[in-house]
């Protein structure tokens, strides 16, 4: 039991930490630079393809635990543009993931805003006797979509990233709210 709660532990520390990397206090920055303006994104079903063919990669990696490839494929915005994690972020997740082994891999949410606000919600069952369905023995790990000049990416949901709103209003949906729980 001490094998499963210690790397378990250890995911969960790096999901916080990685969560919070890009505060340097409790206030949020504001931007005076939006990395994307608010556009007129009406998400049709070439988009939905798009996002659903990245998050099922995304997901066939980590549950084949081809870890490095699938963290080589999570991205931030920074200074305007999306970039692939941080050395050492993307290293802490490759450790985390490595430790630990994924059983089963399942899309619970997928929820998209706008071009920068949205979140997919992706349950990894990291416990042998534990059941996806019922959300035991699992943990959740939530990507934001995110599309740049005219592709979409994964990026970490990250309440303060740059130009990020609060992913969790419901105000800031721009009337562009479509929710599929898969």
């Amino acid at each position: 039991m001490k094998r499963i709660i210690i790397p378990v532990l250890l995911l969960l520390a790096v999901v916080l930490v990685s969560s919070c990397s890009s505060c340097s206090d409790n206030k949020k920055k504001t931007n005076t630079n939006p990395y994307l303006p608010e556009p007129e994104l009406k998400t049709d079903a070439e988009d939905t393809l798009a996002i659903n063919e990245l998050i099922d990669h995304y997901m066939g990696l980590l549950a084949e635990n081809r870890v490095e490839d699938a963290v080589n494929m999570l991205n931030r915005v920074k200074d305007g543009e999306v970039v692939p994690l941080e050395a050492k972020e993307a290293n802490g997740f490759k450790s985390a993931f490595s430790k630990l082994h994924i059983y089963g891999v399942k899309k619970k949410g997928f929820l998209l805003r706008s071009a920068k606000n949205n979140d997919i919600t992706i349950l990894l069952q990291i416990v042998p006797s534990g059941d996806l369905d019922k959300e035991i023995g699992v943990t959740a790990q939530h990507i934001n979509p995110v599309f740049k000049e005219g592709q979409w990416y994964l990026t970490l949901l990250d309440l303060n990233a740059e130009g990020v709103y609060d992913v969790f209003d419901e105000s800031n949906t721009n009337g562009n709210v479509e929710f599929i729980k898969q």
